[in-house]
């Protein structure tokens, strides 16, 4: 929804209902798609917390390669080094990721023999 939120705010399901935000998206991005939860969306949201995301890739026997959060700040360097900083820090970060980027490959450990 990049369009409709110019500007990415990371508490937008804070700020916002589950309903209201897939009125939103029906209404004026995805009017064929009916989803009434997030989980019915097929390309995400998911409601998973970037904490429970960043536990459960071991877990699955998978290991991270490439990790990034909130890359569109790239182009703002200065807002991406608060970004970065605030995603690390414990019971915090959850509410400053916008969207992840990562790059899985099975733990050797798990790998297919």
């Amino acid at each position: 929804m990049w369009d409709f939120f110019n500007v990415q705010v990371p508490w937008r399901g804070v700020l916002f209902s589950e309903a209201s935000m897939l009125r939103v998206r029906r209404e004026f991005f995805r009017p064929t798609d009916q989803g009434t939860c997030y989980r019915d969306i097929a390309e995400g949201l998911n409601k998973l917390r970037y904490s429970e995301f960043l536990r459960s890739v071991p877990e699955t026997g998978w290991r991270f390669e490439f990790l990034k959060a909130n890359s569109f700040l790239q182009r703002m360097p200065p807002l991406q080094l608060v970004s970065d900083r605030l995603t690390r820090l414990p019971g915090v970060g959850d509410y400053f990721v916008h969207n992840v980027y990562a790059v899985l490959k099975r733990a050797a450990s798990s790998a297919l023999r």
